[in-house]
C-alpha cells in the first residue's frame, strides 16, 4: 500500500520532465516591412515546423531544447534566429538571383546555353495569326483585342 504513492509521484515527475515544450510566436516581413505569407518556420535540428499566415504571423510549439529557428521563403535568403524569450520578429532579405533564358523543347525545358542545335522563337502575335481548322484548336485571347 505504501508503494502506490511513491509510484504515483515518480510517474508524475517523469511525465513532467519529458513533456516540456514552449510556444514561440512571431512575425516575418520582407525588405519593405510587408508581411510574408507562407514562409516556413522550422525548429533547427527537429522536425517541428509551421508556415506564416497572410499577415506574416506564426505560432509554433517546440521542445525546450530548441535554441534556433530557421525561417525561409521562396525568393528570399534564409535566416536563423535564436529563440530567446518566445517573441520573434524576422526581416528576410530578397535573394539576388537572376533567371537565365529557358528554352521550351518538345519534351521538356533546357537552358539556352546548353543547346547545341538551332533555336527559333515564335511570338504570341504569330501564334494568334495562325489559322485554326477546328474552333477548339484556336488560341484563346487573354487580354483586350488588338487593333
Amino acid at each position: 500500500m505504501r508503494k502506490f504513492p511513491l509510484l504515483f509521484a515518480f510517474v508524475c515527475f517523469a511525465s513532467a520532465s519529458f513533456g516540456q515544450t514552449k510556444e514561440i510566436t512571431g512575425r516575418v516581413t520582407n525588405n519593405d516591412n510587408f508581411p510574408l505569407a507562407n514562409a516556413t518556420v522550422k525548429a533547427k535540428g527537429f522536425k517541428t515546423s509551421t508556415i506564416t499566415d497572410a499577415d506574416g504571423n506564426f505560432r509554433i510549439s517546440v521542445n525546450d531544447k530548441v535554441t534556433t529557428l530557421e525561417i525561409s521563403s521562396i525568393g528570399y535568403t534564409s535566416s536563423e534566429v535564436p529563440v530567446g524569450n518566445g517573441k520573434i520578429s524576422v526581416n528576410l532579405q530578397q535573394a539576388d538571383q537572376s533567371l537565365t533564358e529557358v528554352v521550351v523543347v518538345g519534351y521538356g525545358t533546357k537552358v539556352k546555353k546548353d543547346i547545341t542545335g538551332s533555336v527559333s522563337s515564335v511570338s504570341a502575335k504569330e501564334i494568334g495569326n495562325t489559322p485554326a481548322t477546328i474552333v477548339l484548336k484556336a488560341p484563346c485571347r487573354v487580354g483586350p483585342p488588338e487593333f
